[in-house]
């Protein structure tokens, strides 16, 4: 077998192992703050619940665009990703009523992919109604937030 014949044949077993995978992800690890900050619904205040926040390394009570580019480091894979996200702290109820955190690990953000593009100077983007403590499963814009929580056996444990 010739040299050419035998590296396009690894090439080819190479590209067809290699699945297309149609999003791109940003993993964050361990939430760098847990806090009452909001700083979209509650911009310098006191968020009326706790969120787990990943991201940039200069979150702040109250938003400001060039702030978030000066982030000393972030918790994403990607290094230049100085943006902050942040979601409601889930709680176990323990017995005797006490609440125990639920330690958020991992934050997966994802768009199908096409050419990206940074988001527009003061984009702030909102994703669900911060004052609903109820769940509707008939309705569709409640359905389209949701949680996973991964089970010891790696079975999705869904809910919104």
């Amino acid at each position: 077998m010739s040299i050419l014949t035998f590296s396009l044949s690894s090439l080819i077993l190479f590209l067809a192992s290699v699945s297309a995978d149609p999003f791109f992800v940003v993993q964050h690890g361990n939430a760098i703050v847990t806090s009452r900050r909001d700083p979209i619904i509650s911009p310098g205040g006191v968020s009326g619940h706790v969120h787990s926040i990943v991201g940039s390394s200069s979150f702040k009570p109250s938003y400001d665009y060039q702030n978030s580019l000066n982030g000393k480091c972030t918790s994403a894979s990607v290094s230049v990703d100085k943006s902050n996200y942040w979601v409601p702290q889930l709680y176990r109820k323990l017995g005797e009523g006490k609440l125990e955190l639920v330690k958020m690990n991992r934050v997966n953000t994802s768009s199908p992919i096409e050419q990206m593009y940074e988001f527009p100077k003061g984009r702030k983007m909102l994703a669900g109604n911060p004052f609903r403590n109820t769940f509707d499963a008939n309705d569709p814009a409640q359905a389209a937030v949701e949680y996973v929580c991964l089970g010891t056996d790696d079975t999705p444990m869904n809910g919104a």
